[in-house]
């Protein structure tokens, strides 16, 4: 049986017209107004599926984005893989080495000691 509502929507957006909205509203991240137009489960299904798809790929652009600034912290809190996780602290290492490194270069042991991990980079602060 199909409720009231639903045939409302049903005769105010003709089929073309509604999925036409729903993928708009699906392609611009507005997944309460793409559920507001579903008519069965399968349309919901889609939409959850878009939603989920959306909100992950955000995911990835800020661990990114924070992974890039060095901001560490921020992207430790979106890894949810080991890969993402090994990419990271990859990153991160590098980083510290780059940072290792210009200080050495720059005359600034004292700093390039507080970097300093190996018993080898230990020694290049003497």
């Amino acid at each position: 049986m199909v409720s009231a509502a639903l045939s409302g929507l049903r005769e105010a957006h003709p089929p073309r017209r509604r999925l036409s909205r729903q993928r708009f509203y699906i392609e611009e991240g507005n997944f309460k107004e793409a559920f507001a137009l579903c008519v069965d489960d399968s349309e919901e299904l889609m939409v959850e599926s878009a939603k989920t798809a959306f909100y992950s790929k955000c995911r990835e652009e800020w661990l990114k984005h924070y992974t890039l600034k060095g901001d560490y912290n921020k992207a430790l809190e979106l890894v949810v893989s080991l890969e993402e996780q090994t990419a990271l602290e990859a990153a991160m290492e590098k980083r510290r080495v780059e940072h290792f490194e210009y200080y050495l270069k720059k005359g600034k042991k004292k700093e390039a000691k507080k970097l300093a991990v190996t018993d080898a980079e230990v020694a290049k602060c003497a």
